[in-house]
């Protein structure tokens, strides 16, 4: 098994739902017409929202950029009807089919570094739209705080250490998250170094992952990116409690339609 397929194995074990996120996308699948039950999850992972979302009433794509989470998606999915995983890259992929809803959760448009990326995404995703669908994404809410804390050179002085049980041998596995900021680029780096440990605390396996670079937006810059690229905003939320965006607002989700005036 290589480095890739042992993080995707521990996907669903690391990354946890928001509070309120899956209802908050509920509710926006609730809202689409009767007869036009169609959602697009961008960067779905192992589907950890897809499958939450799904039922036999609404028909779901997912896609993805990694074969071995998408593989493990479509393990977990055996049986579900009207749900289909696809391997596919947001800034280029090609469905020939429109949405009334598009999602992006779980901060995955930062995965988006430079203005040209993220505009072809964008872009992309105007071309899968409905006329009056809704484009939702969630990326976060970075506090100056923070990153002043991680903008550093060489290792992170403040990692995050996270222990997980393995859904698979059940043994602990370790997780040291170091973040580095550079603010020239606006870019956060994270490195994981993971470590398994059996039950009698010896180490049976090792590796690391990264750096995986992720954007900071801020407010005004995300703003003007979507209005850009030829959305209108709708709604921006501080998290899936609906509250608005605030300075302590731990999240930013946007909710956008094309703006055809």
């Amino acid at each position: 098994m290589n480095d890739k397929q042992k993080i995707a194995e521990l996907y669903d074990v690391s990354v946890q739902d928001w509070p309120g996120e899956i209802q908050f996308y509920r509710d926006y699948v609730s809202g689409i017409e009767e007869n036009d039950k169609n959602v697009l999850e961008i960067a779905c992972g192992t589907g950890r929202v897809t499958l939450q979302l799904a039922t036999p009433e609404i028909s779901i794509v997912g896609f993805d950029i990694s074969l071995e989470e998408l593989d493990i998606a479509r393990k977990k999915s055996d049986g579900v009807l009207n749900l289909e995983f696809v391997y596919a890259d947001m800034r280029s992929f090609q469905l020939n089919r429109r949405f009334p809803l598009i999602i992006i959760p779980g901060h995955s448009f930062q995965a988006l570094v430079t203005i040209e990326d993220q505009l072809l995404s964008l872009k992309m995703i105007a071309r899968h739209l409905s006329h009056y669908g809704k484009l939702v994404i969630h990326v976060n809410h970075d506090t100056l705080t923070w990153l002043a804390e991680k903008s550093h050179d060489g290792k992170d002085p403040n990692p995050e250490i996270r222990r997980i049980i393995h859904p698979r041998t059940k043994n602990v596995v370790s997780r040291s998250l170091q973040w580095q900021f550079k603010p020239a680029e606006q870019t956060a780096f994270a490195v994981s170094y993971w470590k398994e440990i059996d039950k009698t605390g010896a180490v049976v396996d090792e590796w690391s992952s990264g750096p995986n670079a992720f954007h900071v937006f801020f407010p005004f810059e995300m703003n003007h990116l979507l209005r850009r690229a030829g959305y209108k905003v709708n709604q921006v939320y501080g998290d899936f409690h609906k509250n608005p965006l605030t300075d302590n607002s731990p999240e930013m989700i946007w909710v956008v339609q094309l703006d055809h005036l």
